[in-house]
């Protein structure tokens, strides 16, 4: 469990998942790079279970938040439909994770105007 469990007003964009079977076990994850969900230590959210893949599904934003999965063992479902494309992800929607459901309960998303001033606040250095 990374990034932060606890709950945290984000000024910036994020995503909060609860564990649809305990609701105490939830995570927030700043949306400002992609979030991947899996039992590995590199993955930003961390579940400990033996039915998640290393790395599971994968959580960015395009324009709108968007989730796909990225596991070559075990598919991804979103709400109830196994995932084979990248889709939409909302308020209210349920991944599957192997034998975990987490519910999509906060999604913070970027204005264009937010996503212009972290385009503008980039900077590329060739080393």
């Amino acid at each position: 469990m990374t990034d932060m469990q606890n709950s945290t007003q984000y000024s910036e964009p994020y995503i909060r998942l609860k564990n649809a079977d305990d609701e105490a076990q939830a995570w927030e994850a700043s949306l400002w790079s992609a979030v991947v969900i899996g039992r590995a230590d590199e993955c930003r959210i961390q579940i400990i279970e033996k039915s998640v893949s290393r790395e599971q599904c994968r959580i960015f934003i395009n324009g709108s938040v968007f989730i796909e999965n990225i596991s070559q063992t075990n598919v991804t479902k979103l709400n109830g439909k196994e995932l084979y494309a990248i889709a939409p992800l909302n308020i209210g929607d349920k991944i599957n994770c192997g034998r975990i459901e987490l519910l999509v309960d906060e999604l913070n998303i970027p204005t264009h105007d937010q996503m212009k001033a972290f385009a503008e606040g980039t900077m590329f250095i060739n080393i």
